[in-house]
C-alpha cells in the first residue's frame, strides 16, 4: 500500500469525494480511518458548511479538526488510524499565513517521510487561477504551489482531478 498520495485539483474539482472513496476503499473499518480537516468557520456560511460535512462523514470517519498544528494531529493519532485524510492543505497554508506560523511547513515535511501508514492529502491547484493584483495573494499562490511541489516529490501517488475525474500523474489510481 502507497504512503502517501496528493490529490490535487482546482476548486470543486472533486478532490475531496475522491480522496473520500479511496480512504474508504483502503481501510474497511470506519473506527480506524481519520478526517483532518483544516477549515475553520470564520463565517455562518463556513460554519454551515462544516456542519454539513461533518454530519455527511460522522459514520464513515473520526474527524478531527486542526487549522494549525497538522503535524502535531497526524502525529497524535498516527498509532491508532489506518489511514488518515487531510483535506485541505491550501485552507492550511491560508491559516499559517494569517496566523504568521509558516514553520509548521516543514513540521509538516519531516512528519511525512516518517509516517509508517497510508495519507491522503487534498491541495488545489493554484497555478491555473487568475494571478491575483496583490501582494498576499501572489505570496499565497507560490507557497501553495511550493508546498504542492514538494509534498508531490515524496509522494508515492500524485493523483490530479479534473471535472470529478481522477488521473494518475505519479504512481496509480488506487
Amino acid at each position: 500500500m502507497s504512503n502517501i498520495t496528493l490529490v490535487i485539483g482546482g476548486s470543486r474539482s472533486g478532490k475531496s469525494r475522491y480522496s473520500e472513496e479511496i480512504s474508504r476503499s483502503l481501510v474497511e473499518n470506519p473506527k480506524k480511518r481519520y478526517y483532518i480537516a483544516t477549515a475553520e468557520a470564520f463565517d455562518v456560511e463556513m460554519q454551515d458548511r462544516i456542519k454539513h460535512h461533518k454530519e455527511k462523514r460522522a459514520d464513515t470517519f473520526i474527524t478531527i479538526e486542526e487549522p494549525i498544528k497538522l503535524s502535531e494531529a497526524i502525529e497524535a493519532i498516527a498509532d491508532k488510524a489506518s489511514i488518515i485524510l487531510v483535506d485541505c492543505l491550501t485552507v492550511w497554508l491560508g491559516n499559517l499565513m494569517y496566523y504568521n506560523k509558516r514553520e509548521e511547513l516543514t513540521k509538516l515535511y519531516d512528519t511525512l517521510k516518517e509516517l509508517k501508514i497510508p495519507v491522503v492529502m487534498v491541495s488545489n491547484e493554484t497555478s491555473w487561477e487568475v494571478i491575483p493584483d496583490n501582494n498576499e495573494a501572489r505570496e499565497f499562490i507560490n507557497l501553495s504551489q511550493n508546498m504542492n511541489k514538494n509534498i508531490a516529490t515524496f509522494a508515492d501517488n500524485l493523483i490530479l482531478c479534473i471535472s470529478g475525474i481522477p488521473i494518475a500523474i505519479k504512481g496509480e489510481l488506487q
